[in-house]
């Protein structure tokens, strides 16, 4: 019984040496295995090198491709330019004043007759002593020395109303007498349009105004202005008989 013991045990010893032995073995070619197989592998290149070597050039060297990231510096507003003229275009002629003087404007004078007060809604030029002069509104006029042609308004008096009197008649000059005229019922009408208008006009005209005129006889005072001689002053179309039309005129030009 003692000696089956011991063979019993001494066979255990053995089992568990074979399998020492064999759990050794494995190991040991597992070891090998794995040192095989890290030799027999191919090793990758170290690439981590280069790739800093390359993003060093890459910085180094500029870019071919543009960027379409937005500049750092500056940006010009198209805005801010200062537009040039354009050439081509006209100047602005009202930019500037003009240097040159402008032409005083030209009016109707009413003149249908010389000499004489009697003659309702006529306009009279008179370079001769006179009397009268109620209903009238007449002024003086006298020429400027040194300045041909130009007469400077002297004395006004305006006696449309019922009152006035003769003026005096300057040396080399003139008075000019307006008449409004009377609407006579069943009668003639004397009123015309263009009496009326430069009688209008006269409430603008001052002591001392400088005037030019033309269409009035300086030589004789005789010579009436206009283009129906045919016709009466007082003809003002209304009867279908015509339209007198007189052709004096003044400017005030100071």
């Amino acid at each position: 019984m003692k000696k089956l013991a011991i063979l019993l045990l001494a066979f255990v010893l053995v089992c568990s040496c074979c399998l020492l032995a064999a759990c050794g073995g494995d190991g040991e070619e597992s070891s090998t295995a794995d040192t095989t197989s890290e030799a027999g592998k191919p090793s990758t290149p170290d690439t981590s090198s280069k790739d800093e070597n390359s993003s060093a050039t890459s910085a180094d060297e500029p870019s071919e491709e543009p960027s379409n990231e937005p500049s750092s510096g500056p940006v010009e507003d198209p805005s801010d330019e200062t537009s040039e003229p354009d050439e081509t275009s006209e100047p602005d002629e009202t930019s500037e004043p003009s240097d040159e003087p402008t032409d005083p404007e030209t009016k109707l004078l009413w003149l249908t007759h010389y000499n004489t007060l009697g003659n309702e809604g006529s306009g009279v030029v008179l370079s001769q002593p006179y009397e009268g002069g109620e209903w009238w509104f007449h002024c003086s006029f006298a020429p400027v020395e040194g300045e041909d042609g130009v007469y400077e308004l002297v004395e006004i008096l305006d006696g449309t109303s019922g009152s006035g009197h003769p003026l005096d008649i300057p040396e080399g000059g003139f008075v000019y007498a307006l008449h409004p005229g009377n609407n006579n019922p069943g009668g003639i009408d004397y009123t015309t349009e263009a009496c009326a208008t430069v009688l209008n006009d006269t409430r603008n005209w001052k002591p001392g105004n400088k005037f030019i005129f033309t269409g009035i006889d300086f030589e004789n005072f005789t010579d009436v202005p206009t283009e129906t001689p045919n016709l009466y002053w007082y003809e003002d179309g209304d009867n279908d008989t015509g339209h007198y039309i007189c052709t004096a005129t003044y400017a005030i030009i100071g």
